[in-house]
């Protein structure tokens, strides 16, 4: 069986479907790493186009599902992310114990997630992202003076 090579896959994330990008990293979550991180830094387009809502959520997932790799994943995907501007199921929940393992050893990796993925009006964020946001500073304190932390809290207030 011939595989398609990056050129030709790059094409077919560009001109494809949004369920065909989505339901393709259902199978790219269970690569070696090293796959993912070609595909994801190499292969997957910088365009507009992949970056739906769905195709966010759908990165975001690929790292908060690969507990051991998440800062390489985080890194690879952070580039690829745009703000998700509808309120659908938010994947980031401080009831989950991997998420919570993730939060408490790279709590700073994950506030430069949501710095991409959040949108500008915190009216549109989530519901739970507040709670999101306290998990994050009880694992790190010294969070609380981050720029970036500073402005998402800024933008909730004045929700």
């Amino acid at each position: 069986m011939r595989y398609p090579g990056d050129e030709e896959l790059t094409k077919f994330v560009v001109h494809g479907s949004d369920a065909m990008r989505t339901q393709m990293f259902r199978h790219v979550g269970s690569w070696e790493i090293a796959e993912k991180l070609i595909l994801l830094r190499d292969v997957w387009p910088l365009h507009l186009a992949p970056r739906s809502a769905a195709v966010c959520r759908r990165l975001v997932a690929l790292g908060f599902d690969d507990e051991e790799n998440f800062p390489a994943v985080a890194d690879a995907v952070i580039p690829l992310l745009s703000p998700i501007e509808n309120r659908g199921q938010f994947l980031l929940t401080v009831a989950q114990d991997k998420q919570q393992r993730i939060f408490a050893g790279f709590p700073r990796k994950v506030l430069e997630l949501l710095c991409k993925i959040l949108p500008q009006q915190a009216r549109d964020w989530p519901y739970n992202i507040g709670r999101v946001l306290t998990a994050l500073l009880d694992h790190d304190p010294t969070l609380a003076r981050e720029p970036k932390f500073a402005e998402l809290r800024r933008r909730q207030a004045q929700a």
